[in-house]
């Protein structure tokens, strides 16, 4: 089963407070506690586990090598590789923090549209398409 660590960050100590933010599934929780209370013992808790979507990528290449990546989902969102492989493993990265950026800065994950309709879009023209699954 697949988890996500929830994310603790010491943010200001005194002598018998601190003040910790704990970022969760995109909410961030500020915490006031007593500093004899805390245990530095354990690093990582987990949470529920990631769920697998998937996303259209179009490859673009110029050289017949080095290849771009966009998403068209996911604006703003693209990525590339030295290789057709190494840029498809570098795009599943680039989708997975663009996801997690959208979620916490409370955006909505845009709705996917379908092949035939990003195939119509002529910015696209002679990409090769590709679908990959990612684990948000």
């Amino acid at each position: 089963m697949d988890a996500k660590k929830l994310s603790v960050k010491l943010q200001r100590c005194s002598s018998n407070l601190c003040l910790l933010a704990v970022n969760q599934c995109g909410l961030t929780l500020v915490l006031l506690v007593p500093t004899k209370s805390l245990q530095f013992t354990q690093t990582a808790i987990t949470t529920k586990p990631k769920a697998d979507m998937k996303f259209i990528v179009v490859l673009h290449t110029d050289d017949g090598e080095r290849y771009g990546v966009t998403v068209p989902d996911l604006p703003g969102c693209f990525s590339g590789g030295d290789t057709f492989e190494l840029a498809l493993q570098n795009v599943e990265e680039a989708i997975d923090t663009h996801v997690e950026t959208l979620i916490d800065d409370g955006q909505p994950i845009p709705l996917s549209l379908s092949l035939k309709q990003h195939q119509k879009n002529t910015n696209y023209k002679n990409g090769v398409w590709a679908v990959v699954n990612v684990s948000i």
